[in-house]
């Protein structure tokens, strides 16, 4: 979960992290941004829904 998505939408390019073969095109939705903690947590229990 990563907080503030104006602040880590500018600073962490994904595709440059796929490029690099840090990360996989696959755990792209792994990663979610969220502006309040009420959104994180709303994050946080969809995912574990699945």
């Amino acid at each position: 979960m990563l907080f503030g998505s104006d602040h880590w939408k500018r600073l962490v390019d994904f595709d440059v992290l796929i490029e690099e073969g840090v990360i996989s095109p696959q755990d792209l939705p792994l990663f979610q941004y969220a502006d309040t903690a009420e959104a994180a947590w709303q994050v946080i229990r969809e995912f574990y829904r699945h």
